[in-house]
């Protein structure tokens, strides 16, 4: 019996000793994998949500030791207990670029989504050694550098090109490895969540036409209520190869080669009632003078395309559709004058462009080739022909007006000024 205990001392010895043993070759980050709690934080503005370990505290912003030569409006920021790694959603100008040097690359993130977050190390100026090279993925520790979305992760529309993640320690000491892997594991969680809404009576906001976080969905009608930073989806519209039209507080718009109409404020899809040949499409649409005209023929409306298209108008009343003209080369409306429909076809390469035009009369039911515009960067003439294949394209339509979002209140639609940070698909608005 003696014997028996000290044999299963001596076993239960040499067992902490392989453990011990063991432990002794993981590396810090290696022990770190252990089972840690998460939560979900959703961001409303952003329009999604990401899971967060639970040793992560939210801070407040002046709460937070940021970089010196940065100025950032934070969204939100997470610190890891017990260190200074931070993690934060900020809205950063892009004069930081004049400050920092692309250091090294980071750890490629894509997330639930299957989008991209495009992070990497950037290093203050100053703090850059005499003999600096890019470090490509070997990357070495400099004082104050930072880790962000260069990017800048799309969280819905224009106001996003401002807003970036940005991840860095507080003491401007080397990020840790630990903390690296949570970052990487908290970014790659990210998906969208886009809460639906429908506009009411009292509804007052903003509808815009936008792409958001999922890769998948393409175009979808959204509303961002006065007084509120959060979007909401009203319908998808998929892809849509053109400006939608406003006419009547009506969204005409073309999806899958169809024309749809589109009730904003019931938010009601219908197709138009129009025959189409199988593999037939529409290539252009238009609005004036209380018609509707469409190109249709093969799709042509991807670079370097040639058309072969079918003029048509389409008459709101009867809701029938009436052949004008067919074997044209054209693939965009430009506008109604004078009883005649001015019509182009366009396209450009590394800094050249080319463009044909023809017309429609509808006193004499013919079609009249125009002039042709083509000119490179550097030409002599360049500009001037620039000027006047705009001239062209916009001239035609002083009964159009252009927008990236619609006002609603009362049910009234009212299109609002454009400005460089607006949101959005641009539509086009028919003003009676």
């Amino acid at each position: 019996m003696e014997f028996v205990k000290k044999y299963s001392i001596v076993v239960l010895l040499l067992i902490a000793l392989f453990i011990l043993g063991v432990i002794a070759l993981l590396t810090p980050d290696q022990i770190a994998q252990k089972p840690i709690d998460r939560s979900t934080f959703y961001y409303g503005p952003g329009s999604f949500q990401m899971t967060v370990y639970t040793d992560w505290e939210q801070v407040d912003a002046d709460e937070v030791a940021w970089p010196d030569n940065l100025e950032v409006n934070s969204h939100f920021a997470f610190r890891k207990k017990g260190t200074s790694c931070l993690l934060s959603f900020v809205e950063i100008e892009n004069e930081w670029r004049d400050h920092y040097t692309q250091a090294a690359f980071f750890p490629r993130i894509e997330n639930v989504d299957d989008n991209q977050i495009n992070l990497d190390w950037y290093a203050p100026n100053e703090n850059l050694p005499d003999n600096f090279e890019f470090m490509g993925r070997n990357h070495r520790f400099i004082p104050g550098e930072i880790i962000i979305d260069h990017t800048n992760y799309g969280a819905l529309d224009g106001w996003a090109q401002t807003n970036a993640f940005l991840v860095f320690d507080e003491e401007e000491q080397p990020f840790s490895v630990i903390c690296e892997r949570d970052v990487i594991d908290m970014l790659s969680s990210i998906r969208e969540r886009l809460e639906e809404t429908t506009i009411s009576t009292e509804s007052i906001g903003e509808f815009f036409i936008a792409r958001t976080n999922d890769s998948e969905a393409g175009l979808r009608a959204l509303f961002r209520p006065e007084g509120s930073d959060q979007t909401f989806k009203l319908g998808d519209f998929g892809q849509i190869p053109f400006e939608p039209i406003l006419y009547e507080d009506i969204l005409y718009l073309v999806t899958d080669g169809k024309i749809n109409t589109y009730n904003i404020l019931s938010n009601q899809m219908t197709n138009l009632p129009i025959r189409l040949e199988n593999g037939v499409v529409v290539n252009a649409m238009h609005i004036a003078d209380d018609r509707l005209f469409y190109l249709a023929g093969l799709s042509c409306t991807d670079y370097r395309a040639k058309c072969n298209n079918t003029l048509y108008e389409y008459d709101f009343e009867s809701q029938q559709s009436h052949e004008l003209a067919n074997d044209l080369g054209s693939r965009e409306i430009a506008g109604l004058e004078s009883d005649v429909l001015y019509m182009w076809y366009g396209d450009g390469d590394a800094g050249c462009f080319w463009s044909s035009t023809e017309s429609y009369s509808f006193a004499s039911g013919e079609v009249v080739e125009g002039e042709s515009f083509s000119s490179c960067e550097g030409d002599p003439e360049n500009e001037s022909i620039r000027e006047a294949y705009l001239s062209y394209r916009e001239d035609h339509r002083p009964y159009i007006t252009n927008t990236r979002s619609l006002w609603i209140e009362n049910r009234d639609i009212t299109p609002l000024e454009m400005s460089e940070l607006d949101r959005g698909q641009e539509i086009e608005v028919v003003i009676n």
